[in-house]
Protein backbone atom coordinates (compact mmCIF):
# COMPACT_ATOMS: atom_id res chain seq x y z
CA UNK A 1 0.00 0.00 0.00
CA UNK A 2 2.79 2.06 0.42
CA UNK A 3 3.37 2.59 -3.79
CA UNK A 4 -0.20 3.28 -3.76
CA UNK A 5 0.69 6.40 -1.05
CA UNK A 6 3.37 7.79 -3.08
CA UNK A 7 2.02 7.60 -6.30
CA UNK A 8 -1.31 8.91 -5.38
CA UNK A 9 0.68 11.69 -3.46
CA UNK A 10 2.78 12.05 -6.68
CA UNK A 11 -0.45 11.89 -8.89
CA UNK A 12 1.02 9.30 -10.71
CA UNK A 13 -1.10 6.50 -12.52
CA UNK A 14 -4.02 8.14 -11.28
CA UNK A 15 -6.48 6.44 -13.82
CA UNK A 16 -5.34 3.01 -12.19
CA UNK A 17 -4.34 4.06 -8.59
CA UNK A 18 -7.78 5.94 -7.42
CA UNK A 19 -9.82 2.78 -8.24
CA UNK A 20 -7.17 0.91 -6.65
CA UNK A 21 -7.39 3.42 -3.75
CA UNK A 22 -11.19 3.33 -3.53
CA UNK A 23 -11.30 -0.68 -2.90
CA UNK A 24 -8.61 -0.39 -0.56
CA UNK A 25 -10.76 2.11 1.36
CA UNK A 26 -14.08 0.43 1.33
CA UNK A 27 -12.33 -3.23 2.20
CA UNK A 28 -10.22 -2.04 4.59
CA UNK A 29 -12.84 0.09 6.25
CA UNK A 30 -15.78 -2.36 6.19
CA UNK A 31 -12.96 -4.95 7.66
CA UNK A 32 -12.67 -2.74 10.40
CA UNK A 33 -16.61 -1.67 10.73
CA UNK A 34 -17.53 -5.27 10.57
CA UNK A 35 -15.61 -6.26 13.82
CA UNK A 36 -16.73 -3.21 15.80
CA UNK A 37 -20.55 -3.82 14.02
CA UNK A 38 -20.37 -7.79 15.59
CA UNK A 39 -18.37 -6.71 19.27
CA UNK A 40 -21.02 -4.08 19.65
CA UNK A 41 -24.06 -6.54 19.30
CA UNK A 42 -22.87 -8.40 21.57
CA UNK A 43 -22.17 -5.40 23.95
CA UNK A 44 -25.67 -4.38 23.63
CA UNK A 45 -27.51 -7.60 23.99
CA UNK A 46 -26.02 -7.93 27.48
CA UNK A 47 -26.35 -4.42 28.22
CA UNK A 48 -30.30 -4.34 27.92
CA UNK A 49 -30.43 -8.01 29.95
CA UNK A 50 -28.61 -6.19 32.59
CA UNK A 51 -30.07 -2.16 32.32
CA UNK A 52 -33.85 -1.03 32.71
CA UNK A 53 -34.24 0.04 28.48
CA UNK A 54 -37.02 1.62 27.60
CA UNK A 55 -39.54 -0.12 25.20
CA UNK A 56 -39.06 2.87 22.70
CA UNK A 57 -35.24 2.23 22.65
CA UNK A 58 -35.39 -1.27 22.27
CA UNK A 59 -37.85 -0.56 19.27
CA UNK A 60 -34.73 1.43 17.76
CA UNK A 61 -32.72 -1.75 18.47
CA UNK A 62 -35.11 -3.84 16.86
CA UNK A 63 -35.13 -1.71 13.74
CA UNK A 64 -31.07 -1.58 13.38
CA UNK A 65 -31.43 -5.93 13.48
CA UNK A 66 -34.33 -5.66 11.02
CA UNK A 67 -32.11 -3.08 8.70
CA UNK A 68 -29.17 -5.73 8.86
CA UNK A 69 -31.02 -8.86 8.27
CA UNK A 70 -32.53 -7.31 5.48
CA UNK A 71 -29.19 -6.46 3.88
CA UNK A 72 -27.45 -9.79 4.52
CA UNK A 73 -30.33 -11.26 2.59
CA UNK A 74 -30.66 -9.30 -0.37
CA UNK A 75 -30.07 -10.13 -3.38
CA UNK A 76 -30.01 -7.94 -5.46
CA UNK A 77 -27.87 -5.62 -4.00
CA UNK A 78 -29.77 -2.41 -3.78
CA UNK A 79 -28.02 -0.34 -1.06
CA UNK A 80 -29.49 3.16 -1.75
CA UNK A 81 -32.94 1.79 0.14
CA UNK A 82 -30.59 0.55 3.27
CA UNK A 83 -28.79 3.72 3.81
CA UNK A 84 -31.71 5.60 3.40
CA UNK A 85 -33.35 3.38 6.40
CA UNK A 86 -30.16 3.60 8.58
CA UNK A 87 -29.74 7.19 8.06
CA UNK A 88 -33.78 7.89 9.41
CA UNK A 89 -32.71 5.62 11.79
CA UNK A 90 -29.41 7.36 13.23
CA UNK A 91 -31.96 10.59 13.34
CA UNK A 92 -34.43 8.91 15.51
CA UNK A 93 -31.68 7.74 17.99
CA UNK A 94 -30.20 11.20 18.06
CA UNK A 95 -33.80 12.62 18.87
CA UNK A 96 -33.83 10.13 21.60
CA UNK A 97 -30.67 11.10 23.25
CA UNK A 98 -31.88 14.45 23.00
CA UNK A 99 -34.81 13.81 24.92
CA UNK A 100 -33.21 12.57 27.52
CA UNK A 101 -30.96 15.15 27.40
CA UNK A 102 -34.13 17.28 28.34
CA UNK A 103 -35.14 14.72 31.00
CA UNK A 104 -31.28 15.25 32.96
CA UNK A 105 -31.70 18.70 32.70
CA UNK A 106 -35.27 18.84 34.26
CA UNK A 107 -34.29 16.81 36.86
CA UNK A 108 -30.95 18.28 37.49
CA UNK A 109 -32.89 21.61 38.01
CA UNK A 110 -35.04 19.89 40.72
CA UNK A 111 -32.52 17.95 42.26
CA UNK A 112 -30.72 21.86 42.34
CA UNK A 113 -34.06 22.91 44.38
CA UNK A 114 -33.76 19.68 46.58
CA UNK A 115 -30.29 20.56 47.53
CA UNK A 116 -31.42 24.08 48.94
CA UNK A 117 -34.01 23.06 51.29
CA UNK A 118 -31.98 19.92 52.23
CA UNK A 119 -30.55 21.97 55.04
CA UNK A 120 -34.27 22.45 56.82
CA UNK A 121 -33.49 18.90 57.85
CA UNK A 122 -29.74 17.85 57.58
CA UNK A 123 -26.93 19.76 58.74
CA UNK A 124 -24.44 19.74 56.17
CA UNK A 125 -23.00 23.10 56.42
CA UNK A 126 -22.10 24.64 59.94
CA UNK A 127 -22.61 28.34 58.78
CA UNK A 128 -21.76 29.50 62.56
CA UNK A 129 -18.11 28.57 62.32
CA UNK A 130 -17.53 30.42 58.44
CA UNK A 131 -18.64 33.83 57.89
CA UNK A 132 -19.38 35.08 54.68
CA UNK A 133 -15.84 37.02 54.05
CA UNK A 134 -14.27 34.01 54.68
CA UNK A 135 -16.14 31.65 52.85
CA UNK A 136 -15.63 34.18 49.64
CA UNK A 137 -11.95 34.09 50.58
CA UNK A 138 -12.26 30.65 50.35
CA UNK A 139 -13.45 30.21 47.21
CA UNK A 140 -10.99 33.11 45.72
CA UNK A 141 -8.14 31.60 47.21
CA UNK A 142 -9.11 27.71 45.58
CA UNK A 143 -9.83 30.53 42.14
CA UNK A 144 -6.50 31.53 42.39
CA UNK A 145 -4.79 28.39 42.52
CA UNK A 146 -7.04 26.57 40.00
CA UNK A 147 -5.88 29.47 37.69
CA UNK A 148 -2.02 28.46 38.02
CA UNK A 149 -3.21 25.03 35.99
CA UNK A 150 -5.64 26.85 33.87
CA UNK A 151 -8.53 25.56 34.99
CA UNK A 152 -9.59 28.96 36.83
CA UNK A 153 -12.83 29.26 34.31
CA UNK A 154 -14.06 25.55 35.04
CA UNK A 155 -13.82 26.49 38.70
CA UNK A 156 -15.57 29.73 38.35
CA UNK A 157 -18.35 28.16 36.06
CA UNK A 158 -19.51 25.32 38.45
CA UNK A 159 -19.30 28.00 41.41
CA UNK A 160 -22.26 30.10 39.92
CA UNK A 161 -23.85 27.74 39.13
CA UNK A 162 -24.04 26.48 42.86
CA UNK A 163 -24.29 29.81 44.49
CA UNK A 164 -27.41 31.47 45.87
CA UNK A 165 -29.06 33.64 43.26
CA UNK A 166 -30.87 36.58 43.95
CA UNK A 167 -30.74 38.71 40.98
CA UNK A 168 -33.40 41.20 39.76
CA UNK A 169 -34.46 40.06 36.18
CA UNK A 170 -32.41 43.20 34.92
CA UNK A 171 -29.12 41.49 36.00
CA UNK A 172 -29.67 38.39 35.09
CA UNK A 173 -30.60 39.65 31.41
CA UNK A 174 -27.40 41.85 31.60
CA UNK A 175 -25.15 38.92 32.31
CA UNK A 176 -26.74 36.45 30.25
CA UNK A 177 -26.44 39.05 27.51
CA UNK A 178 -22.78 39.46 28.52
CA UNK A 179 -21.99 35.84 28.03
CA UNK A 180 -23.80 35.78 24.70
CA UNK A 181 -21.50 38.38 23.47
CA UNK A 182 -18.70 36.28 23.63
CA UNK A 183 -20.48 34.40 20.46
CA UNK A 184 -20.96 37.70 18.92
CA UNK A 185 -18.49 36.76 15.85
CA UNK A 186 -19.05 32.76 15.20
CA UNK A 187 -20.68 31.01 12.41
CA UNK A 188 -24.57 30.72 12.59
CA UNK A 189 -24.77 27.03 13.65
CA UNK A 190 -22.08 27.59 16.35
CA UNK A 191 -24.58 30.57 18.02
CA UNK A 192 -27.39 28.21 17.17
CA UNK A 193 -26.18 25.38 18.64
CA UNK A 194 -25.36 27.53 21.78
CA UNK A 195 -28.83 29.45 21.94
CA UNK A 196 -30.45 25.86 21.74
CA UNK A 197 -28.38 24.93 24.61
CA UNK A 198 -29.26 27.81 27.11
CA UNK A 199 -33.30 27.32 26.18
CA UNK A 200 -32.70 23.51 27.10
CA UNK A 201 -31.02 24.47 30.57
CA UNK A 202 -34.00 27.54 30.76
CA UNK A 203 -36.92 24.58 30.45
CA UNK A 204 -38.16 26.83 27.96
CA UNK A 205 -40.96 24.85 27.26
CA UNK A 206 -42.96 22.98 29.17
CA UNK A 207 -41.65 19.03 27.89
CA UNK A 208 -42.95 16.50 26.63
CA UNK A 209 -40.66 13.28 25.73
CA UNK A 210 -41.51 10.14 24.74
CA UNK A 211 -41.31 8.14 28.62
CA UNK A 212 -44.88 8.45 30.26
CA UNK A 213 -43.56 7.71 33.77
CA UNK A 214 -40.91 10.19 33.59
CA UNK A 215 -43.19 13.25 32.06
CA UNK A 216 -45.69 12.06 34.94
CA UNK A 217 -42.87 12.54 37.36
CA UNK A 218 -42.09 15.93 35.81
CA UNK A 219 -45.71 16.86 36.68
CA UNK A 220 -45.10 16.02 40.03
CA UNK A 221 -42.53 17.60 40.27
CA UNK A 222 -44.23 21.00 39.22
CA UNK A 223 -46.57 20.76 41.76
CA UNK A 224 -44.35 20.54 44.98
CA UNK A 225 -44.90 23.21 47.21
CA UNK A 226 -40.77 23.34 48.22
CA UNK A 227 -41.39 26.34 50.65
CA UNK A 228 -43.56 24.13 52.72
CA UNK A 229 -41.81 21.13 51.94
CA UNK A 230 -41.29 18.21 54.81
CA UNK A 231 -38.86 15.86 55.77
CA UNK A 232 -40.49 13.28 54.30
CA UNK A 233 -41.66 14.51 50.49
CA UNK A 234 -38.21 15.53 50.73
CA UNK A 235 -36.34 12.22 51.18
CA UNK A 236 -39.49 10.67 48.73
CA UNK A 237 -38.34 12.57 45.98
CA UNK A 238 -34.60 13.42 46.11
CA UNK A 239 -34.38 9.02 46.31
CA UNK A 240 -36.64 9.32 43.11
CA UNK A 241 -34.40 11.77 41.23
CA UNK A 242 -31.43 9.72 42.28
CA UNK A 243 -33.31 6.34 40.62
CA UNK A 244 -34.64 8.32 37.99
CA UNK A 245 -30.96 9.77 37.33
CA UNK A 246 -29.04 6.13 37.23
CA UNK A 247 -31.93 4.89 34.86
CA UNK A 248 -30.89 7.92 32.36
CA UNK A 249 -27.91 7.29 32.54
CA UNK A 250 -28.21 3.72 31.84
CA UNK A 251 -30.26 4.60 28.72
CA UNK A 252 -27.72 7.09 27.35
CA UNK A 253 -25.21 4.65 27.55
CA UNK A 254 -27.40 2.25 25.33
CA UNK A 255 -28.44 4.70 22.85
CA UNK A 256 -24.51 5.74 22.49
CA UNK A 257 -23.69 2.01 21.46
CA UNK A 258 -26.86 1.73 19.79
CA UNK A 259 -25.22 4.76 18.02
CA UNK A 260 -21.96 3.11 17.32
CA UNK A 261 -23.65 0.22 15.75
CA UNK A 262 -25.81 2.50 13.49
CA UNK A 263 -22.63 4.28 12.63
CA UNK A 264 -20.80 0.99 11.81
CA UNK A 265 -23.78 -0.08 9.71
CA UNK A 266 -24.02 2.88 7.89
CA UNK A 267 -20.21 2.42 6.88
CA UNK A 268 -20.41 -1.33 5.63
CA UNK A 269 -23.19 -0.15 3.59
CA UNK A 270 -21.13 3.06 1.87
CA UNK A 271 -18.75 0.47 1.26
CA UNK A 272 -20.93 -1.65 -0.73
CA UNK A 273 -21.01 1.07 -2.71
CA UNK A 274 -17.86 2.47 -2.86
CA UNK A 275 -16.42 -1.37 -3.68
CA UNK A 276 -18.59 -2.42 -6.89
CA UNK A 277 -18.23 -5.83 -8.33
CA UNK A 278 -16.63 -4.34 -11.05
CA UNK A 279 -14.24 -2.88 -8.59
CA UNK A 280 -13.70 -6.34 -6.94
CA UNK A 281 -13.17 -7.88 -10.49
CA UNK A 282 -10.57 -5.76 -11.30
CA UNK A 283 -8.20 -6.02 -8.34
CA UNK A 284 -10.27 -8.28 -5.67
CA UNK A 285 -6.91 -10.99 -6.23
CA UNK A 286 -4.94 -8.44 -4.30
CA UNK A 287 -7.04 -8.73 -1.31
CA UNK A 288 -8.18 -12.03 -1.65
CA UNK A 289 -7.45 -12.68 2.12
CA UNK A 290 -9.37 -9.36 3.68
CA UNK A 291 -12.36 -10.74 1.45
CA UNK A 292 -12.27 -13.80 2.88
CA UNK A 293 -12.14 -12.57 6.48
CA UNK A 294 -15.11 -10.40 5.53
CA UNK A 295 -16.95 -13.41 4.72
CA UNK A 296 -16.00 -15.70 7.78
CA UNK A 297 -17.28 -12.64 9.93
CA UNK A 298 -20.24 -12.06 8.20
CA UNK A 299 -21.09 -16.07 8.64
CA UNK A 300 -20.22 -15.89 12.24
CA UNK A 301 -21.90 -12.51 13.43
CA UNK A 302 -24.65 -14.16 14.86
CA UNK A 303 -22.49 -17.07 16.73
CA UNK A 304 -20.98 -15.33 19.89
CA UNK A 305 -17.92 -17.48 20.53
CA UNK A 306 -16.82 -17.91 17.10
CA UNK A 307 -16.85 -13.77 15.84
CA UNK A 308 -15.54 -12.81 19.35
CA UNK A 309 -12.50 -15.69 18.45
CA UNK A 310 -12.45 -14.34 14.65
CA UNK A 311 -12.40 -10.64 14.87
CA UNK A 312 -9.25 -11.04 17.62
CA UNK A 313 -7.23 -8.07 16.17
CA UNK A 314 -9.14 -7.26 13.19
CA UNK A 315 -9.80 -3.52 14.35
CA UNK A 316 -5.71 -3.22 15.69
CA UNK A 317 -4.55 -4.02 12.22
CA UNK A 318 -6.72 -2.16 10.05
CA UNK A 319 -7.39 0.97 11.88
CA UNK A 320 -4.09 2.34 10.96
CA UNK A 321 -4.21 1.36 6.96
CA UNK A 322 -7.93 3.16 7.72
CA UNK A 323 -6.47 6.28 8.92
CA UNK A 324 -3.87 6.89 6.65
CA UNK A 325 -6.51 6.03 4.00
CA UNK A 326 -8.69 8.78 4.64
CA UNK A 327 -5.53 11.21 5.32
CA UNK A 328 -5.67 11.32 1.30
CA UNK A 329 -9.10 12.86 0.96
CA UNK A 330 -8.56 14.86 4.00
CA UNK A 331 -5.48 16.49 2.83
CA UNK A 332 -6.91 17.19 -0.61
CA UNK A 333 -4.91 14.65 -2.64
CA UNK A 334 -7.90 12.43 -3.68
CA UNK A 335 -9.78 15.54 -4.90
CA UNK A 336 -7.23 17.02 -6.74
CA UNK A 337 -6.36 13.86 -8.84
CA UNK A 338 -9.63 14.30 -10.88
CA UNK A 339 -8.19 17.02 -12.08
CA UNK A 340 -5.32 15.39 -13.68
CA UNK A 341 -7.10 12.12 -15.07
CA UNK A 342 -10.31 10.62 -16.01
CA UNK A 343 -11.58 7.44 -14.06
CA UNK A 344 -13.55 4.92 -15.76
CA UNK A 345 -16.77 5.69 -15.65
CA UNK A 346 -18.07 1.81 -15.81
CA UNK A 347 -15.89 1.09 -12.08
CA UNK A 348 -18.98 3.40 -10.21
CA UNK A 349 -18.73 6.11 -7.71
CA UNK A 350 -15.31 6.60 -7.73
CA UNK A 351 -15.74 7.87 -11.42
CA UNK A 352 -17.73 10.91 -9.74
CA UNK A 353 -15.65 13.27 -8.09
CA UNK A 354 -18.45 14.83 -6.58
CA UNK A 355 -19.99 12.33 -5.11
CA UNK A 356 -16.99 10.28 -3.88
CA UNK A 357 -15.15 12.61 -1.97
CA UNK A 358 -18.90 13.47 -0.40
CA UNK A 359 -18.97 9.68 0.35
CA UNK A 360 -15.50 9.90 1.76
CA UNK A 361 -15.98 12.62 3.99
CA UNK A 362 -19.12 11.21 5.02
CA UNK A 363 -16.74 7.95 6.21
CA UNK A 364 -14.47 10.03 8.33
CA UNK A 365 -17.13 11.55 10.15
CA UNK A 366 -19.17 8.25 10.78
CA UNK A 367 -15.41 6.98 12.06
CA UNK A 368 -14.94 10.11 14.38
CA UNK A 369 -14.87 9.44 18.45
CA UNK A 370 -17.95 11.77 18.04
CA UNK A 371 -20.65 9.19 17.67
CA UNK A 372 -23.69 11.89 17.20
CA UNK A 373 -21.65 14.35 14.56
CA UNK A 374 -23.86 15.91 12.12
CA UNK A 375 -23.41 14.05 8.68
CA UNK A 376 -24.84 16.55 6.50
CA UNK A 377 -22.20 19.24 5.21
CA UNK A 378 -23.16 22.99 5.80
CA UNK A 379 -21.45 25.76 5.03
CA UNK A 380 -20.04 27.93 7.76
CA UNK A 381 -22.43 31.01 7.58
CA UNK A 382 -21.02 34.25 9.16
CA UNK A 383 -23.32 36.12 10.69
CA UNK A 384 -24.01 39.65 10.88
CA UNK A 385 -23.74 41.95 13.84
CA UNK A 386 -27.90 42.73 13.40
CA UNK A 387 -28.76 39.32 13.20
CA UNK A 388 -26.40 38.62 16.83
CA UNK A 389 -28.23 41.23 18.33
CA UNK A 390 -32.24 40.01 17.19
CA UNK A 391 -31.16 36.76 18.39
CA UNK A 392 -30.01 37.79 21.76
CA UNK A 393 -32.92 39.85 22.00
CA UNK A 394 -35.01 37.15 21.32
CA UNK A 395 -33.34 34.39 23.60
CA UNK A 396 -32.88 36.94 27.00
CA UNK A 397 -36.41 37.93 26.30
CA UNK A 398 -37.90 34.49 25.85
CA UNK A 399 -35.86 33.20 28.72
CA UNK A 400 -36.74 35.62 31.03
CA UNK A 401 -40.79 35.61 30.10
CA UNK A 402 -41.03 31.62 30.85
CA UNK A 403 -39.27 32.64 34.26
CA UNK A 404 -42.26 34.86 34.95
CA UNK A 405 -44.92 31.04 35.21
CA UNK A 406 -42.28 29.24 37.62
CA UNK A 407 -42.73 29.42 41.39
CA UNK A 408 -39.17 31.07 43.05
CA UNK A 409 -37.05 28.24 43.82
CA UNK A 410 -37.10 26.48 40.24
CA UNK A 411 -36.42 30.20 39.07
CA UNK A 412 -33.53 30.35 40.84
CA UNK A 413 -32.13 26.92 39.87
CA UNK A 414 -33.18 27.60 35.87
CA UNK A 415 -30.89 31.35 36.63
CA UNK A 416 -28.49 28.83 37.97
CA UNK A 417 -28.07 26.56 35.72
CA UNK A 418 -27.93 29.55 32.89
CA UNK A 419 -25.31 31.78 34.26
CA UNK A 420 -23.09 28.59 34.76
CA UNK A 421 -23.50 27.35 31.30
CA UNK A 422 -22.23 30.76 29.59
CA UNK A 423 -18.62 31.27 28.87
CA UNK A 424 -17.07 33.33 32.53
CA UNK A 425 -18.49 36.62 31.39
CA UNK A 426 -16.54 38.75 34.55
CA UNK A 427 -13.98 40.72 33.43
CA UNK A 428 -11.57 40.26 36.30
CA UNK A 429 -11.29 38.33 39.80
CA UNK A 430 -12.51 41.51 41.33
CA UNK A 431 -15.53 41.20 39.59
CA UNK A 432 -16.51 37.90 40.16
CA UNK A 433 -15.16 38.22 44.32
CA UNK A 434 -17.63 41.03 44.64
CA UNK A 435 -20.14 38.68 42.74
CA UNK A 436 -19.30 36.23 45.52
CA UNK A 437 -19.62 38.30 48.56
CA UNK A 438 -23.26 39.93 47.18
CA UNK A 439 -24.61 36.00 46.91
CA UNK A 440 -23.81 35.38 49.83
CA UNK A 441 -25.02 38.50 52.06
CA UNK A 442 -28.14 38.73 50.16
CA UNK A 443 -29.25 35.27 50.52
CA UNK A 444 -31.48 35.48 54.05
CA UNK A 445 -32.00 31.10 54.23
CA UNK A 446 -29.46 29.81 56.11
CA UNK A 447 -30.76 26.25 54.72
CA UNK A 448 -30.19 27.69 50.96
CA UNK A 449 -26.48 29.04 51.91
CA UNK A 450 -25.92 25.84 53.68
CA UNK A 451 -26.76 23.41 51.19
CA UNK A 452 -25.28 26.23 48.40
CA UNK A 453 -21.76 26.06 50.23
CA UNK A 454 -21.81 22.43 51.17
CA UNK A 455 -21.92 22.18 47.04
CA UNK A 456 -19.43 24.60 46.70
CA UNK A 457 -16.44 23.14 49.21
CA UNK A 458 -16.94 19.99 48.15
CA UNK A 459 -16.56 21.64 43.99
CA UNK A 460 -13.27 23.34 45.25
CA UNK A 461 -11.38 20.78 46.76
CA UNK A 462 -11.64 18.77 44.05
CA UNK A 463 -8.70 21.66 42.80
Amino acid sequence: MSKLFKELRNYENISENLPKYALNTAVYTKLYSTARFGLNLINISDYSDEKTISKEALSLFEELKNIWNEYINDSDGSIGKYIEKIDGLRYKNRDMVSDNTNYTIVFATYQHVLNRVEGKFKDNFDLNNNSDEECVNDIVKAIMSAGKDGLSNSLIRRVVGELPVRLTKEKFAEYLRAGLSLYSDVNKNILDDFTSMIRYNSLLNDFKGTNEKYDSFVAKLNEVDFKNINEEQYDALNNRINEVSDEIDDMVTFHVILQQLINDLYLILICDEIGTEKLINKFGDEFEVQLNKLRELFVKINDYDAFVNASVGVQEEYYEKVDKLFSLNTEGFILNCYDKEEIDKTLGVVSDKDEFTKLLNKCSKLLSTSDFIELSEKQAEKISIDYFEKECDRLIDDVTNSLKSKNRYVKRAIMSGVLSSLPVFFQNLDEFTEYIRLSLESCSDDAEKAGSLALIYEIISEY
